[in-house]
């Protein structure tokens, strides 16, 4: 039996899912964090910090295999893709209503996007290869 403990925190929602395959307790919304640095790392106590986010939709036309990192992040995300046979791949970045943050064409291996520009919230990063959507991102900016 596997047991695990996250976080207690103020959060906006939140439900737990049980089924004879197990438990799992789940959060939207999280208000406070805290963050630390020390020499070359940042440590957000209260935030999950996944090394890349889940791909949300995949395209079966082909498959690309992408990394979107740090997720929550403050400064840059990195785009990280196992090729770059495809000179059609670009990348969209949209706010909550829907507006077009930047458009860009991702030509490197990795892709750096600032962000340090925006205000903390959740953005949407959907990737392209040529006019086929390929991943979608929900980015945390802190």
């Amino acid at each position: 039996m596997l047991t695990t403990f996250g976080q207690q925190s103020a959060l906006s929602i939140g439900s737990d899912i049980n089924n004879s395959f197990g438990n799992i307790s789940y959060s939207i919304g999280q208000i406070f964090f805290e963050s630390n640095s020390m020499d070359t790392s940042i440590f957000n106590h209260g935030v999950q910090q996944p090394i890349a986010s889940t791909n949300l939709n995949i395209s079966d036309i082909e498959k690309i295999e992408i990394k979107v990192y740090p997720n929550p992040v403050s400064e840059q995300i990195f785009i990280s893709l196992n090729r770059k046979e495809s000179s059609n791949l670009s990348y969209i970045l949209f706010n909550l209503h829907g507006m077009i943050i930047l458009n860009r064409t991702i030509s490197n291996d990795i892709s750096i996007i600032p962000i340090d520009f925006l205000q903390p919230s959740s953005y949407f990063l959907y990737v392209f290869d040529g006019l086929d959507q390929i991943g979608t991102y929900r980015i945390i900016k802190i």
